[in-house]
């Protein structure tokens, strides 16, 4: 029989595997009407660059998120 300490963290264990299941075998999916989401990496860096600048008209925002 497990005690009531290590049920809590298998408990933990096993929700922390589903999260990082789901997350990386989730379907990814944006509204109709907007365009896939893209990873922003080196090789993608200019056309990023000349689609913000592109729209200069418009408002735009970038979203940085950092683990820290």
């Amino acid at each position: 029989m497990l005690k009531p300490r290590n049920l809590v963290i298998l408990a933990a264990l096993v929700a922390l595997f589903a999260y990082g299941w789901w997350g990386n075998h989730s379907p990814r999916k944006t509204p109709a009407g907007q365009p896939a989401l893209v990873m922003l990496n080196v090789a993608n860096l200019g056309e990023f660059q000349r689609t913000f600048n592109d729209d200069a008209a418009h408002p735009r925002i970038i979203l940085l998120p950092s683990p820290t």
